[in-house]
């Protein structure tokens, strides 16, 4: 049974505003993420969802597009956890809401699946990159 309790949620806002500083960041629309490798920490993944008031006007749209975010990531991040490499190290993840329309639970679902493997491509790729040097 997967879960997404408030300890794997990103709430400091010293490691935010470090994310947003120094992580690497892609667009995935409707989506923008942005993602930071911190070493030396315990091993796991934090994660940030973001409807942002600016695109989103109703309080209530922004916290039903942020309940079906935390569903779809809820939904395959043990896959997503398997995939990583990460010795001790944790990664943090901010997505963040680019478009200004409604979205359904197959398309967050959908955009949701790309993000994490495009993660796991880039933080593979840095890997390799690594190993050769």
């Amino acid at each position: 049974m997967a879960k997404f309790p408030k300890s794997e949620r990103l709430s400091s806002q010293k490691i935010i505003d470090n994310l947003f500083l120094q992580g690497e960041k892609f667009i995935s629309y409707p989506f923008s993420v942005r993602f930071m490798v911190c070493e030396g920490q315990k091993k796991g993944v934090d994660v940030l969802l973001v409807a942002p008031k600016r695109h989103i006007k109703k309080a209530v749209d922004r916290n039903r597009i942020k309940r079906l975010l935390r569903e779809a990531y809820r939904l395959q991040k043990t896959d997503f956890i398997a995939s990583l490499n990460l010795s001790d190290a944790r990664l943090h993840i901010s997505v963040s809401l680019i478009k200004t329309t409604e979205l359904d639970f197959e398309q967050t679902k959908e955009s949701m699946a790309k993000i994490l493997s495009k993660i796991t491509a880039l933080l593979q790729d840095n890997e390799d990159i690594k190993a050769d040097i």
